[in-house]
């Protein structure tokens, strides 16, 4: 084969590789962490009562370029996975961020959406442009608007307009700087939070919870967003805007987290030890 040939190849499958790639990135996702920015959590035993809060983060992907991405409004599920038997409870309350209560918005409330017995939030369901008749956790800004440079730091808390991202995950007031994700401006929003109660004590188990967004379906919008905007810090409703309907665009549940319980080894090495004393007084 020729030189030529070859370099017409690599040419090729290059543009594909970046076409693929932008594809990709032209996306709305919803991601789930823990208040320490993880998404995995360990304990040795989980008490009865005991809490733990999944922030609720929205992210835009950016194609490379610095022009700002935004985000007015987004609708989540929190599903429930029972990876191993033992914790019990589920998702007892939630909280959407300060600048995202503005009009249009609901918190939602708990609801029985997988069967393993764990409380769920919000709804996935589809049948309705009556977002309110359905249980959704809803986090939407009054209106459409981005803070100053994305690369930057943004100005003041805007009393209920879009945000760009918070570097600080416990803080919901939205005054923090941003954080550039993937060395690129993509864009992330903390937009509220969920919290798991435990009914029992649990030595043992595993549970996830993964953002579930519902289908554009029966609902007028489940999230609009927009991308590469050249006029999105002077524009009520800037260029580039994008809904979970329009063609091309991506809206979908990206990460979720797992908590798990795992006795710590001198715990199970006591639990042996008692096991030992225990078969001895019936050998005596």
């Amino acid at each position: 084969m020729s030189t030529k040939s070859i370099l017409s190849m690599v040419a090729a499958g290059t543009v594909g590789a970046l076409s693929i790639a932008q594809t990709a990135q032209a996306a709305l996702t919803i991601n789930f962490k823990f208040t320490d920015n993880t998404t995995s959590k360990t304990f040795a035993s989980i008490s009865s009562g005991q809490l733990i809060t999944i922030n609720i983060w929205a992210k835009a992907t950016n194609n490379g370029n610095v022009a700002p991405e935004g985000l007015q409004s987004a609708i989540v599920a929190a599903v429930s996975t029972l990876n191993q038997a033992g914790i019990t409870g589920g998702l007892t309350t939630a909280v959407r961020g300060t600048s995202w209560t503005g009009s249009g918005s609901q918190v939602g409330s708990s609801n029985n959406i997988s069967a393993d017995g764990l409380a769920d939030w919000g709804s996935t369901a589809v049948t309705t442009n009556n977002i309110a008749a359905f249980p959704y956790f809803r986090a939407r800004t009054t209106n459409a608007q981005v803070d100053a440079d994305p690369v930057g730091n943004p100005g003041a808390a805007d009393g209920g307009n879009a945000q760009i991202d918070f570097a600080n995950q416990n803080d919901l007031s939205g005054t923090r700087a941003p954080t550039i994700q993937d060395g690129v401006t993509d864009q992330e929003w903390l937009i509220g939070r969920v919290v798991f109660t435990a009914s029992a004590a649990a030595a043992s188990g595993s549970v996830s919870y993964n953002p579930v967004v519902p289908t554009a379906g029966g609902l007028t919008s489940t999230a609009t967003w927009w991308e590469d905007s050249t006029n999105a810090t002077t524009a009520a409703v800037p260029v580039g805007g994008k809904t979970d309907a329009t063609s091309g665009a991506v809206f979908s549940g990206g990460t979720g987290v797992t908590f798990s319980v795992v006795p710590e080894p001198t715990t199970l090495g006591l639990a042996g030890l008692a096991g030992l004393g225990l078969l001895r007084r019936r050998r005596a």
